[in-house]
């Protein structure tokens, strides 16, 4: 049993497979943190320009 178990689970597929899971949770953490970024600076915005400032300056222009 335990002879035939290099060649049923070689050990280069779990390195492959390790290496490929370690890429897709790093691309993942990159994701959320550049959503995150994206998150607070539209947060940030919004608390310094009201979402009503556009109707003032069309106000102004009338």
């Amino acid at each position: 049993m335990f002879q035939n178990f290099p060649r049923i689970f070689p050990l280069s597929y779990f390195a492959k497979f390790s290496i490929s899971l370690q890429n897709l949770s790093i691309s993942l953490q990159s994701c959320l943190h550049n959503l995150s970024i994206s998150l607070k600076n539209q947060y940030f915005s919004s608390l310094f320009l009201p979402q009503n400032s556009h109707r003032i300056a069309d106000r102004r222009r009338v």
